[in-house]
């Protein structure tokens, strides 16, 4: 099969502090490059946007060095993170890239790097034509507005972290998702132990994370204007 590889792929910066990048095998990160590289940018007719066919026969010729094994290995971590789903197919298997379209536009990262403390703009600013919104979009919020609440309410949450949370908490906090993970299975043994409850676990899982950590600087980009000399003091 041909594969376009043409074009580019997005990646984001935090990716060195995920946990495929820092805590796995150096070669799971290049097969899961290569993945993230062939699946299809666009939907075909074999096989959607975020899918593609892999065959380790012929995969092993494009990840030189690399052992059957390892690649094995790294299908199955990756399929227990919910990164990745396969299909088995008679000479192979299909994979989809959980998340691919998420992840493959740059509004999401836009999206995340916009500050969680900046104030709500006033009614003035946001009024518009969002003042004639059908009853219909109004009752889809609410019922997802709900569902957002039982989730967090409930301990499971700590246990399987959504993964829009787990990028917002690492960009807004000083860790990592594998720090935030470990930070939030520490915290739901100390809850059973003690017998607690919290009325809402995903704000009790950032206080933890703002004592722990605490909140992740932004470093200013200092601009020196042109024809201005700079002296540096020995």
């Amino acid at each position: 099969m041909n594969i376009n590889f043409r074009g580019a792929t997005v990646w984001a910066r935090k990716t060195i502090e995920s946990d495929i990048f820092f805590w796995k095998p150096a070669e799971w990160f290049k097969i899961w490059f290569y993945i993230i590289t062939k699946v299809n940018h666009k939907d075909t007719k074999p096989f959607k946007r975020g899918t593609n066919y892999f065959n380790w026969s012929n995969e092993g010729i494009q990840l030189k060095k690399i052992t059957g094994n390892s690649w094995h290995e790294c299908i199955k971590w990756l399929k227990s993170q919910k990164m990745i789903t396969t299909q088995k197919t008679t000479r192979g298997i299909i994979i989809t890239v959980c998340n691919y379209a998420l992840y493959q536009d740059f509004n999401t990262y836009k999206n995340i790097d916009k500050s969680d403390d900046k104030s709500e703009a006033s009614p003035k600013q946001v009024r518009s034509k969002s003042d004639t919104i059908n009853n219909n979009d109004k009752n889809d919020n609410n019922d997802n507005k709900r569902e957002r609440d039982k989730r967090e309410n409930s301990p499971s949450y700590l246990k399987n972290i959504p993964e829009e949370d787990l990028i917002r908490f690492s960009n807004t906090y000083a860790c990592n998702k594998y720090q935030i993970k470990t930070k939030a299975e520490s915290l739901l043994l100390w809850l059973e132990k003690k017998g607690r409850v919290y009325k809402n676990y995903r704000a009790g899982l950032q206080d933890c994370l703002l004592k722990d950590f605490g909140k992740r600087s932004i470093k200013k980009e200092i601009i020196i204007p042109k024809g201005v000399e700079v002296i540096e003091r020995g």
